[in-house]
């Protein structure tokens, strides 16, 4: 099977995946962002490298450059993990033999009614999507997708790339740690989770840390307005958010909407870390319910005060939970399996097309 991987800037899983598929199946190629760094390892791991930018779903010299590689190579397989990715490609295989498979990782932004949904996911030409959990294959089958032509496949992680080299910059101060990892969006619940820990920082020594990119400093400012800035500690992006989970006693993602699988719970749980998480996407599937955390509703900032109060106040559920946590890191999340069921569907999507 010949595959081309159409990539802007790969997360290290889809990587790892590319990797894995030059070196184990070969007759790969990449069809990368000129600014990716990663082009020399896929090349070290036997994949034919080439470079495009694709400024847009409906850019025509990119689709050019896809159509001139499928021509050339025969290419059975494309795979993208963007939306201007998969646009392009099923423009370029109009016509060919070479299927299409995309990836979705968020619910929502979807519609029937939106032209632009047709020209990626809706698509009538797409030949399969890879969906990182549940509600995500059933929100596109609810659009009118087959449910034959998706599958359900978490991303593969390895534990060893989120260990900590350094000391670690958050200041415990003999308090324990309430962390959130995320892009400080609305729709990521953060002032929920201020508003259901103001309580707390009353009843016990324990401290939030909140790290993401705050656009506007609108979440530093929430900070200062409530008087809180001794007890919550906003650290903005950090190109090491992962290495700092290991910092946290508790990790929280109190998700409103759209949530898929995030990255920065999964860190947490490679960890050992206890969670907190609203029952949003994909989050109830890998944070199982007074297992390795808990789950309460979404929006709920009480419900939300008293899971993270029970675990603030047992040591022993909070090392149980931890524990469970990295036995469904790697029950969930093991790379090479990853690879495997990917490369299974990639197979399968072929011989069905």
């Amino acid at each position: 099977m010949r595959i081309l991987f159409i990539h802007q800037v790969a997360d290290r899983s889809e990587s790892s995946l590319l990797e894995w598929m030059a070196r184990e199946k070969g007759q790969v190629t990449a069809l990368c962002d000129p600014r990716d760094k990663k082009r020399e390892q896929y090349e070290i791991a036997g994949a034919h490298v080439v470079t495009q930018e694709i400024s847009h779903r409906l850019d025509l010299r990119a689709v050019r450059h896809i159509r001139k590689l499928c021509a050339n190579k025969a290419i059975d397989v494309i795979y993208s993990s963007f939306n201007a990715g998969i646009s392009t490609a099923l423009l370029a295989t109009l016509g060919l033999r070479t299927a299409v498979i995309g990836y979705r990782g968020t619910l929502g932004n979807l519609s029937r009614w939106d032209p632009s949904s047709y020209l990626t996911h809706l698509s009538p030409f797409l030949d399969g999507v890879v969906c990182n959990c549940p509600p995500i294959k059933d929100f596109l089958v609810s659009l009118g997708q087959n449910p034959e032509r998706i599958e359900v496949i978490f991303k593969g992680h390895h534990r060893d790339w989120y260990n900590a080299t350094d000391d670690l910059p958050v200041q415990r101060e003999e308090k324990l740690v309430v962390g959130m990892v995320a892009n400080m969006r609305e729709l990521k619940g953060v002032d929920i989770l201020i508003e259901a820990m103001k309580p707390l920082f009353a009843e016990r020594p324990v401290k939030l840390v909140l790290i993401g990119s705050d656009k506007d400093n609108i979440v530093q400012q929430l900070v200062q307005e409530q008087q809180l800035e001794q007890f919550v500690e906003v650290l903005g992006f950090r190109e090491d958010a992962a290495q700092l989970s290991q910092s946290f006693d508790i990790a929280c993602m109190p998700s409103t909407r759209r949530e898929g699988v995030p990255r920065s719970i999964v860190e947490a749980m490679s960890h050992g870390k206890p969670c907190v998480v609203s029952n949003i996407g994909g989050l109830p599937h890998i944070v199982a319910h007074e297992r390795n955390g808990l789950v309460v509703p979404p929006k709920d900032p009480l419900s939300l005060r008293e899971a993270i109060r029970t675990l603030l106040a047992s040591e022993e559920k909070r090392a149980a939970y931890g524990a469970e946590s990295k036995k469904r890191f790697e029950e969930l999340f093991e790379l090479n399996h990853y690879c495997e069921e990917m490369f299974r569907f990639f197979s399968r999507i072929s011989e069905m097309r």
